[in-house]
């Protein structure tokens, strides 16, 4: 992606993105210095035109035609350190920063809706699962493999620290630590409480989770709802709600919401649980 206006006219602003696809090298003249020119960047058909048009060389690495690639070349930038001090610092780069790109470690406990794994020969399991979890469905998922055909990483063994311990928590069932978590009444009362930040978004899923429709109440903040929202759920009906400001947009940081399940034997603890 473009970081600074190239040339307005020409459709090189701030924002466009493209593909990079070669990069040329020469040499320092003082300290014959190995140093990046220029890159060759593939943009829309419609973005660059006349830059290219204008272009005088050609790429040294890429075998694409120079009429379907632009050249860009390095900038200098000068920062003065305040302006009463003679010191200027110069950096010299490429107006250009990955758009799409980030490493599997920086997308841990990220969602979306489409993601393209790159996968390196040697890809261990663990950072195989945090990468193709990051898709929201499988349809969304796409795997490109440098060898041209896809090596799943080796099972895990029984040996290993892993299996073991999930061996360990099937054989020891958690017990809870306080007596009326162990033993339940039965005229107990369940309540869900979740910090939903946008209701309006998570609204589907809500509908859908059977622990919110197992329980007696459910208490949701954060909603950012507005006025004009409407969530009806099943079993339940609304004792409270508190909306932002907004009429018609969100609200961040806003909103609550208490739904109370409409069983006659629960309607008893009305009076209690509005009051959450």
């Amino acid at each position: 992606m473009v970081t600074v206006n190239i040339d307005t006219t020409d459709g090189l602003v701030n924002g466009t993105t493209g593909i990079l696809k070669a990069i040329d090298y020469g040499r320092h003249k003082k300290t014959s210095e190995k140093r990046p020119l220029r890159i060759w960047v593939l943009f829309d058909k419609s973005t660059g035109i006349a830059t290219r048009s204008k272009c005088q060389v050609t790429s040294k690495t890429s075998s694409i035609s120079q009429f379907e690639l632009d050249a860009i070349r390095c900038r200098h930038l000068y920062c003065e350190r305040w302006k009463s001090s003679n010191l200027v610092v110069q950096r010299t780069q490429f107006p250009i920063v990955p758009a799409e790109g980030i490493t599997i470690h920086k997308s841990q406990g990220a969602t979306l809706e489409k993601v393209v794994v790159h996968i390196s020969k040697n890809v261990k399991r663990s950072m195989l699962y945090v990468a193709c979890s990051r898709a929201m469905s499988s349809f969304g998922l796409f795997l490109v493999v440098n060898s041209g055909t896809f090596k799943p990483p080796s099972e895990i063994s029984e040996s290993s620290a892993v299996s073991i311990e999930m061996k360990r928590l099937e054989q020891n069932k958690l017990v809870p630590y306080f007596k009326f978590l162990q033993t339940p009444e039965d005229n107990a009362v369940q309540i869900v409480f979740h910090n939903v930040q946008s209701l309006r978004k998570h609204f589907s899923d809500v509908i859908i989770d059977p622990i919110i429709h197992s329980s007696h109440a459910a208490l949701f903040v954060e909603t950012w709802g507005c006025r004009r929202d409407t969530f009806e759920l099943d079993g339940f009906y609304e004792v409270c709600r508190v909306d932002g400001p907004a009429v018609s947009n969100a609200n961040p940081g806003w909103g609550s919401i208490a739904y109370v399940c409409t069983e006659p034997s629960v309607r008893e603890s009305d009076s209690h649980l509005a009051g959450f």
